[in-house]
C-alpha cells in the first residue's frame, strides 16, 4: 500500500495525510495593459491554488510557451518585451507542488510600448465602485503630495498609453483628443477616473515661462526646476484640487534653458459630466500655446544634437556675412567654424540658429555649424564657401520687348560670371551668365518678374543686388473685325494672352475725336 496517498479521518479529523484537492478552475478576468516598464498581466486569485503557470506567445511564436517558473502571485509585469510587439497571455492555476494544473483562463493581449517617441506617459485609472458615487464618499483632500488621496489611491488602472500632448477638450476636432462627456477609451470610465501624465519637458528657448492647465475637473502640475530628479515642494506650480467646470490656472514665471529636459507630472481627476484636460506655456518670445508634442518626452535621456541643415550664407556690400540654418530643437547652442583662405579656423559661440559675421577681410572663406547641449557635440553641417570682395552688382535694370526682358548690371572686378535669380509666382529660379547682361526669353505676357543678381568666381558667390521688379504687358490684340449691327457696330478680336481687360479706342475722322471706350 502506497501510504503518500492515504487519508485517514478519526471522528472527523484528519490523522494521517493530506486533505483531498479540490478540483482548480480557470482564472478569471485575465488583463494584460502595457506600462513604462513592460506588460502587466493580472487575474483573479483562484481557491485552493497554491501557485499559477503564465503562457506567452510573443511575435515570431507559433504557440504559447511558459513562463519558466511557477508564479505565486495573481499579477506580474513582464518587461522581456520588445517595443511596439504584441504579446498575447493564458494562465492556469496550479496545486500539490505544481503537479496539478487547472483548465486556462481567458486570453489577453497587449502591444508593448514605444518609450522613444514624443509625448508623456499617461496611466489612466477608473475608480474602485464604492457606496455613493459623489466625489465627497471618494474622500479627496487639497494636499500638495502625489495620491494622498482616495481618488488617485482608491482606483484600479484601467490602460496606459503615450498621449502625444495635453490636449483634450469638449469638441476638439480631432477625435482622439475630444473628450467631453465621451470616454477617453472604451477601457475607462466616462465619469469616475484619475490620469497621471509624466515624463520630461524641453523649453525652445533661454526665457522665463508661464504655465497654464485648462482643465474640469481637478488638476495639480509639477515641474523639476532644478533637476535633481525629485519634486520639491516649491516645484508644485499649479493645484487645484477642487471639482470645478471648466477653469484655466496659471503658474508663476519660472527660468528654464533651452535644450534641457525637466521631469513633469501632472495629475488630474475627472468627476462628472464634460472632462477637459489641457496643458499649455507661454515665454517672451512665444504667445501662449498647447506645449507642442516636438518639446515632450517620456525618457529623460538627453541624446547629442543632431547635426544642423540647409546651412545658407548671404554676403553684405559691407563685408559682413549673415548665417542661417534650420533650428534643431535639443541643441542648447551651435559653435559656427570659420575657416580662412590660410586654413586658420576661429570658433563663434552662439545661442539661436542665425548670426552675422562683421567686417571680414577680402578672400575666401569655409563656414559650417555644429549643434551642442550637455550630452554633447554634433558632427559639422557640410561647409559652404564664399568669397568677400566680390561686391554686389550695380545699377541692375531691365526692358521689355514683347515677351522678352532684356536685362544688364554694371561689372563687378575679379568676376568670372554672374547668378541671376528671377521670381514668378513665388517661385524662385536661377540661371548663370558670362557676361553683365542676359536676355530673358522665357516669359509670359500679363505677369510680374523680381529679379537681382550676384558675382560669383570660382563657383563662389557674392553679395545680392538690389531687387527690380518688371511687369510684361499682355500681347497686342490680333485679327480686330468691325461689322454693323443696325444702327450700332460690333467689334470682334482675337483674345490676348495675358489680357485682364481691353481699352476701345474709337476715331471719328471727320471731327479729330478720339473716345477710349473699356470692355470689362
Amino acid at each position: 500500500m502506497d501510504w503518500e496517498r492515504v487519508t485517514v479521518y478519526y471522528d472527523g479529523e484528519l490523522i494521517w495525510g493530506k486533505e483531498p484537492g479540490k478540483e482548480l478552475v480557470a482564472p478569471q478576468t485575465l488583463r494584460a495593459i502595457a506600462k513604462r516598464d513592460g506588460i502587466l498581466v493580472s487575474w483573479d486569485e483562484v481557491n485552493g491554488a497554491e501557485g499559477y503557470k503564465l503562457w506567452r506567445k510573443g511575435p515570431g511564436d507559433t504557440d504559447f510557451l511558459p513562463l519558466p517558473q511557477l508564479l505565486s502571485d495573481s499579477s506580474i509585469i513582464d518587461n522581456n518585451v520588445l517595443p511596439g510587439k504584441t504579446y498575447t497571455y493564458k494562465v492556469q492555476a496550479v496545486s500539490e507542488n505544481g503537479e496539478k494544473l487547472g483548465p486556462f483562463s481567458n486570453e489577453a493581449s497587449a502591444t508593448a510600448l514605444i518609450l522613444t517617441v514624443n509625448g508623456l506617459y499617461a496611466e489612466y485609472n477608473n475608480w474602485k465602485t464604492i457606496d455613493g458615487s459623489s466625489l465627497t464618499n471618494y474622500g479627496y483632500d487639497l494636499e500638495s503630495n502625489f495620491t494622498t488621496n482616495y481618488i488617485m489611491e482608491n482606483t484600479e488602472l484601467a490602460m496606459s498609453r503615450i498621449d502625444p500632448k495635453i490636449d483634450f477638450t469638449k469638441d476638439n476636432a480631432e477625435l482622439y483628443y475630444r473628450w467631453g462627456n465621451r470616454a477617453p477609451d472604451p477601457k475607462v470610465n466616462a465619469d469616475h477616473y484619475s490620469v497621471i501624465w509624466s515624463g520630461y519637458i524641453m523649453p525652445e528657448f533661454d526665457e522665463n515661462y508661464t504655465f497654464y492647465t485648462i482643465t474640469d475637473d481637478g488638476v495639480k502640475l509639477w515641474i523639476d526646476l532644478n533637476r535633481n530628479g525629485r519634486f520639491d515642494t516649491n516645484e508644485l506650480l499649479i493645484s487645484n484640487w477642487q471639482k470645478h467646470s471648466e477653469t484655466e490656472n496659471s503658474s508663476k514665471s519660472v527660468q528654464m534653458e533651452k535644450g534641457k529636459k525637466y521631469r513633469i507630472r501632472m495629475e488630474y481627476y475627472e468627476n462628472e459630466y464634460d472632462a477637459v484636460a489641457k496643458l499649455l506655456w507661454s515665454n517672451p518670445r512665444k504667445a501662449k500655446e498647447v506645449v507642442p508634442n516636438s518639446q515632450l518626452f517620456v525618457d529623460g535621456k538627453i541624446d547629442i544634437p543632431r547635426t544642423p541643415i540647409n546651412l545658407n550664407i548671404d554676403l553684405n556690400n559691407d563685408n559682413s556675412v549673415v548665417l542661417t540654418w534650420d533650428s534643431i530643437p535639443e541643441a542648447q547652442g551651435y559653435k559656427i567654424y570659420q575657416t580662412d583662405w590660410e586654413g586658420n579656423t576661429t570658433i563663434i559661440n552662439v545661442k539661436d540658429n542665425s548670426y552675422t559675421v562683421p567686417n571680414l577681410q577680402f578672400g575666401e572663406y569655409k563656414f559650417s555649424v555644429s549643434a551642442w547641449n550637455e550630452a554633447g557635440e554634433s558632427a559639422k553641417s557640410e561647409p559652404v564657401k564664399v568669397v568677400v570682395g566680390l561686391g554686389a552688382p550695380q545699377n541692375l535694370k531691365g526692358t521689355v520687348n514683347k515677351n522678352t526682358i532684356n536685362l544688364s548690371w554694371d561689372p563687378v572686378d575679379t568676376a568670372s560670371g554672374y547668378r541671376l535669380y528671377r521670381v514668378s509666382d513665388g517661385i524662385q529660379t536661377t540661371v548663370l551668365s558670362i557676361d553683365n547682361k542676359y536676355t530673358d526669353n522665357k516669359v509670359e505676357y500679363g505677369k510680374v518678374y523680381k529679379y537681382f543678381v550676384s558675382a560669383i568666381k570660382d563657383g563662389y558667390e557674392g553679395a545680392k543686388s538690389r531687387e527690380i521688379t518688371i511687369a510684361v504687358p499682355p500681347a497686342a490684340p490680333s485679327n480686330l473685325k468691325a461689322a454693323r449691327a443696325g444702327e450700332a457696330v460690333q467689334l470682334r478680336w482675337n483674345p490676348a494672352q495675358g489680357a485682364q481687360t481691353y481699352s476701345v479706342l474709337r476715331s471719328n475722322s471727320l471731327m479729330g475725336h478720339t473716345k477710349s471706350l473699356k470692355k470689362e
